[in-house]
């Protein structure tokens, strides 16, 4: 499993901060300047997280929050 994050809905110095401040190390964040991975996802807000599987289709959304890990696991 493989997780990556996504900046966005924000200045790119504001999500570099979020990065900073919550010590974020454990996986590569990228920065969505355009929103176009928002949209393609259907994620309207931050936070957000989509669950893909290995072929790259949707299993999972979730909007207001980032999941559980134990949600995570039991969907991989």
């Amino acid at each position: 499993m493989r997780v990556i994050g996504l900046g966005g809905n924000e200045t790119q110095a504001a999500a570099e901060k979020f990065v900073t401040r919550n010590g974020i190390k454990s996986f590569p964040m990228l920065w969505d300047e355009t929103g176009a991975a928002w949209a393609a996802f259907r994620i309207p807000s931050n936070p957000g997280a989509v669950f893909l599987d290995a072929n790259g289709k949707i299993v999972k959304v979730w909007f207001g929050g980032v999941p559980k890990n134990s949600e995570i696991l039991a969907l991989a």
